[in-house]
């Protein structure tokens, strides 16, 4: 008896040349049949259908899609961030000018500071030095006398 499958697993597949080979090799009809009947199962078993390979192109284009997404998604949200360090960057440059003015003024109060420092130590000074004169020559009048 040969094994007719189903015409949604048909293959082509001549049992009966292989039934006939192996009966002309000597064995017996039935094991023949049966061999050949469970090689038949085994390659039906790991083919696929059209329905299975529809459901596979199916899920392909379903991933596919996914990518698509996720690759426009990741576009955007790659723009985003890039519009966003741009602005954070204008900002940052923004900071550093108004550190650089403050920077700027400081050195020009520092600058006042020194001069008016300067101009009182100047003071100091020279009263000192005048009364280190006027001492002197005081010493030297109180000695001539």
């Amino acid at each position: 008896m040969l094994y007719n499958p189903p015409m949604s697993e048909a293959i082509t597949f001549d049992t009966h040349a292989t039934v006939k080979k192996l009966m002309e090799s000597g064995m017996p009809e039935k094991q023949a049949e049966a061999v050949v009947s469970v090689q038949v199962e085994l390659v039906n078993s790991n083919l696929a259908t059209k329905q299975d390979v529809a459901s596979i192109n199916h899920d392909i284009a379903l991933v596919r899609q996914e990518i698509e997404q996720l690759r426009a998604a990741t576009k955007q949200d790659i723009e985003e961030l890039r519009a966003a360090t741009k602005q954070d960057i204008t900002l940052v440059q923004h900071d550093i000018a108004l550190v650089r003015k403050e920077i700027e003024e400081l050195r020009a109060d520092l600058k006042r500071d020194m001069a008016t420092l300067e101009a009182r130590l100047v003071k100091w000074m020279a009263g000192f030095g005048l009364a280190t004169i006027g001492l002197l020559v005081t010493l030297l009048l109180n000695t001539l006398n």
